[in-house]
């Protein structure tokens, strides 16, 4: 009597099957994990790239009114010397008129105004960094310096920071948020610098 032949089967078994299922998708999971950390750290990167390019801007453009002012206005208080500065800068040419602008930290914005005249009313107002957390750091946006290089001392007069200053810092710390913050300094020379005062 024969046996029966028995057919050999070749394959894979349903456990067999799901254990590799298993094992791709643990590792599929965290090779996802890995790729999307990867992409929120580049993210997070070029944030922080762009936001110190645009405190940088920022600074510039600040600095370069400063620069060409003739002459800077006195605050209406030195409370808010710290955070607005009012200035009439030069015509580019000799037939033009001269412009008045100031520069205001709003909350946590860095505000340029173009105003009609002196000490006048706002014509139009161009929001040039967001932001900014200079308030909320303590940190003021402009610091008035004397001959010497040393900050004014708290006690001037408005009048006293128009004769005294020689030099404005403006320090700009900005960032959509706390992890990607940028904080940027220069010092900016008064052109016209008004001599006297009482104590300079």
């Amino acid at each position: 009597m024969s046996r029966p032949r028995r057919r050999e089967e070749s394959g894979f078994t349903l456990v067999e099957i799901m254990v590799v299922a298993l094992i791709m998708g643990v590792i599929g999971a965290a090779l996802f994990g890995l790729l999307a950390s990867m992409t929120g750290n580049e993210r997070a990167q070029e944030a922080r790239a762009d936001n110190g390019q645009s405190v940088r801007f920022a600074l510039a453009d600040i600095v370069r009114d400063i620069r060409g002012a003739d002459p800077v206005s006195a605050p209406p208080d030195t409370a808010t010397a710290a955070s607005i500065l009012e200035l009439t800068l030069l015509p580019a040419t000799a037939d033009g008129a001269g412009q008045h602008v100031r520069w205001q930290l709003a909350g946590d914005q860095l505000l340029r105004a173009v105003l009609d005249g002196p000490g006048g009313a706002a014509v139009t107002t161009r929001i040039v960094l967001t932001g900014v957390h200079n308030a909320a750091d303590g940190v003021p946006l402009l610091r008035y310096l004397g001959a010497t290089g040393a900050e004014l001392p708290a006690g001037v007069t408005p009048a006293d920071v128009v004769n005294c200053t020689r030099s404005v810092r403006v320090t700009i710390v900005a960032g959509p948020e706390r992890a990607s913050v940028a904080s940027e300094s220069a010092d900016a020379i008064v052109r016209n610098h008004q001599s006297g005062g009482i104590g300079c």
